[in-house]
């Protein structure tokens, strides 16, 4: 965490303007590809939890619901050799209700005995 802090505070005050003026663009972009969609299905991790509890694993696909102020949620599924594998629901915005009761139907499918 303090090495991206650390990488973060050379960001210049331009940069960071340039940077959430993008954000807000990708956002109307994002609101358009939402369009008649309830929800996206996308994996939560790029690979396995990692042992231990040194760290939750990488953020990179979480940062862009983040950045995009999306609705998000990670449902437990199974891989085949019984490890754990984060399946992950992304709405549009403003659905947090509705994400949330997809959510709850994903899981009662995937549910393992």
């Amino acid at each position: 965490m303090r090495a991206y802090l650390d990488q973060a505070a050379d960001v210049g005050s331009g940069q960071y303007a340039d940077g959430l003026a993008l954000a807000a663009s990708a956002r109307t972009v994002a609101d358009t590809a939402f369009t008649g969609i309830d929800a996206i299905l996308t994996f939560a991790a790029a690979d396995v939890a990692p042992l231990g509890f040194g760290s939750t694993g990488s953020p990179r696909f979480n940062r862009l619901w983040t950045l995009l102020g999306l609705p998000c949620l990670s449902v437990p599924g199974l891989m085949p050799d019984g490890l754990p594998l984060g399946i992950q629901l992304v709405g549009p915005a403003k659905s947090d209700s509705r994400l949330l009761a997809i959510g709850e139907t994903l899981q009662a499918l995937l549910a393992f005995d």
